[in-house]
């Protein structure tokens, strides 16, 4: 089987059981919805994503083989990459504040592990802004929740 079509199957499955668990929360009479809501937002949309995870991971070709030069520094670049990255956000986030950190991390992600012209980097530029100003509206003036450092 793909990896593709495991890694899918096994969030999907993650999905259902943190679903579940979201059932058993306690909602607060004062509170305007459930403590519940936004959870089953995100497991929900996490969740149509491993469905079509596991459709393109069946409908893609099969890997080709590991070339000859592939070597261990080689496979491992990106797994290093997103673990330190994912380290240094919750580190930066009490100095820098969670909005300026989500941006740092986003911005590196994409312009060490995407595309390097100019035209990729100005697309990276916009895609960290619109994404991380977005979640941060969503969470200060929607959700009402006080991020740390910055507020829109």
């Amino acid at each position: 089987m793909k990896r593709d079509v495991i890694l899918g199957a096994v969030t999907g499955a993650l999905c259902i059981v943190f679903y579940l668990e979201t059932l058993k929360v306690n909602n607060l009479a004062f509170a305007k919805v459930g403590a519940d809501l936004w959870p089953q937002i995100a497991i929900g949309c996490i969740f149509v994503l491993s469905i079509v995870q596991v459709i393109v991971g069946f409908k893609a070709p099969a890997e080709a083989p590991a070339e000859a030069g592939d070597g261990l520094l080689e496979k491992l670049f990106t797994p290093v990459v997103v673990f330190g990255t994912m380290i240094a956000f919750p580190l930066l986030v009490p100095v820098l504040g969670m909005t300026v950190s989500g941006a740092l991390m986003v911005l590196t992600l994409l312009s060490i592990l995407g595309p390097k012209t100019p035209l990729a980097m100005l697309l990276h530029v916009t895609i960290t802004l619109v994404s991380v100003l977005s979640i941060t509206f969503i969470f200060t003036r929607i959700m009402g929740i006080v991020l740390p450092g910055f507020a829109l």
